[in-house]
C-alpha cells in the first residue's frame, strides 16, 4: 500500500511543537520528510465552549456528583467531533490513511484506513497511573475507546506493557508495538560527542523535567535532596523545567525554576537544550511513571539518569541499567544516595556514552519507516 497523503487528527495544532510534548509535530514532520502530504486536523472544539464547560459546568457537576468529566470526554464533544471527522473524510476521500493521535476516534465510514497512535488507553490511565477503578460516568468514554480501537485498521501504543495489556483487553483489535520509542529532538545546535561530554564532565547541574500537575511532589523531594547536598558542595545547582517558582514553593540558593519551555520559541528552545546538554544527571523519582519522553531525550544528549524502575522503562532498557541508577524508594535520602553515586562515579563518562547508545536509534525517521513497513 503506497502512502502519499495522510489526514492527521490530533488534540491541538500539530504544526506547533508544544502540542502534546512535541509528539504530533515530530510525527508530521517525519511523514513530510518521506514526501507524504499531511493535512492537519485539530480535534479540539471551540475554546470558549470548552473552557466554559471545564471551569463552570464540570466544577458544578463535581460538587453534585463527586466527580465529573472534562469536556473532551462528554457525549456532546463526541458527537461534534465525529461530525467534524466525517466532514474532513468527505472532502479528502482520496487520502491514503487517517492517523489519529488518540484512541478515541476512527473513520467510521471505513473509506480510509485508520491508524490510532497514543501512549495508553483510558483503562490503563486509571489502573496504572491513577490507581483507581472507573467512575460510572467514565464508562461511556471507555466504551467509546473500545469501539475505536476494535474498528481501526491499526492500533499503535507507544509502550510495550501497554501493548500487552491492550491485546488482552481488545483481542479482536489489530494492535502492534513497533519496538523502541522516539526522541522528540528539536535541538538546533550541532555539537559533537566530545564537546557534549566535556560539558558534562565539568558540570555541577542536576536536571528535573516535569509539569507540576503530575510531578510536583517529586520535584519538591529532589529540591530537598539537592539542598541537603549543597551544604557540602555549594557548586551544585538544580534546574527544574516545567515548574515555576510559585508552584515549587521551595526557596533556596542553587535551585532554579524555568517553567514550561516552548521548543518552537528560539530563545526557549536554546535554553531547554543548553540545560539538557549541561546537565550532570537527570532525576525523576516519581513512582509508577516518570516522564519517559523527557528522560529519553536527555539520554540522547548523553545524560545519565536517576529514575524509578517502572515497568515500561525496564522492559525497554532492562532490570539493570548501565547509564544510571534505579531509585527504589521515594525518599530524600535515597535520592541523595543516588545523586552521590552518579556525581562521583569513577566511570562517569562511560555512563554518559551508555545513555546515548541506549536510545540513539529512537529517531522519528526510523519509527515512521517501521510504521510504513507495518502498513505495507
Amino acid at each position: 500500500m503506497s502512502i502519499n497523503k495522510v489526514l492527521f487528527f490530533c488534540y491541538g495544532d500539530s504544526s506547533i511543537a508544544s502540542t502534546w510534548s512535541n509528539v504530533p509535530f515530530c510525527f508530521t514532520k517525519a511523514l513530510e520528510k518521506k514526501d507524504i502530504e499531511v493535512d492537519r486536523v485539530d480535534l479540539n472544539s471551540n475554546k470558549t465552549i470548552s473552557n466554559f464547560y471545564n471551569y463552570f459546568i464540570r466544577k458544578a457537576l463535581k460538587m453534585l456528583l463527586g466527580n465529573s468529566l472534562y469536556y473532551n470526554r462528554t457525549r456532546l464533544f463526541q458527537w461534534l467531533t465525529k461530525k467534524k471527522i466525517k466532514q474532513v473524510i468527505n472532502k479528502n476521500s482520496s487520502a491514503d490513511l487517517a492517523i489519529f493521535c488518540c484512541f478515541d476516534f476512527y473513520d467510521e465510514s471505513k473509506r480510509i484506513p485508520s491508524l490510532l497512535f497514543s501512549d495508553w488507553d483510558y483503562i490503563t490511565l486509571l489502573k496504572n497511573r491513577l490507581g483507581r477503578p472507573a467512575y460510572n460516568n467514565e464508562k461511556r468514554f471507555i466504551k467509546q475507546q473500545r469501539e475505536a480501537i476494535e474498528n481501526a485498521d491499526y492500533v499503535v501504543p507507544m509502550f510495550p506493557s501497554v501493548t500487552e495489556d491492550m491485546k488482552l483487553r481488545y483481542p479482536v483489535a489489530n494492535i502492534c508495538f513497533l519496538g523502541g520509542n522516539v526522541i522528540n529532538n528539536l535541538c538546533k545546535d550541532n555539537l559533537t560527542e566530545k564537546e557534549i561530554l566535556q560539558k558534562k564532565l565539568s558540570s555541577n547541574k542536576i536536571l528535573f523535567i516535569g509539569k507540576a500537575d503530575r510531578y510536583l511532589e517529586s520535584a519538591k523531594l529532589v529540591a530537598e535532596a539537592v539542598d541537603t547536598l549543597r551544604r557540602e558542595n555549594k557548586e551544585l545547582q538544580l534546574d527544574l523545567i516545567g515548574i515555576s517558582r510559585d508552584q515549587l514553593k521551595f526557596y533556596s540558593d542553587g535551585i532554579k525554576c524555568h517553567g514550561y519551555l516552548h521548543k518552537e520559541d528560539d530563545t526557549e528552545n536554546k535554553k531547554y537544550y543548553d540545560l539538557l546538554i549541561n546537565a550532570k544527571v537527570i532525576v525523576n523519582p516519581t513512582p509508577r511513571w516518570a516522564a519517559f519522553s523527557s528522560v529519553a531525550e536527555a539520554m540522547y544528549f548523553y545524560t545519565p539518569v536517576i529514575i524509578t524502575p517502572y515497568e515500561d522503562f525496564m522492559q525497554l532498557f532492562g532490570e539493570n541499567i548501565s547509564f544510571g541508577v534505579y531509585n527504589q524508594t521515594f525518599t530524600r535520602q535515597a535520592i541523595i544516595d543516588s545523586l552521590n553515586m552518579i556525581i562521583h562515579h569513577e566511570n562517569y563518562l562511560q555512563l554518559c556514552q551508555n545513555a546515548h547508545q541506549a536510545v540513539k536509534n529512537y529517531t522519528w525517521d526510523s519509527y515512521i519507516e517501521k510504521m510504513l513497513n507495518m502498513i505495507n
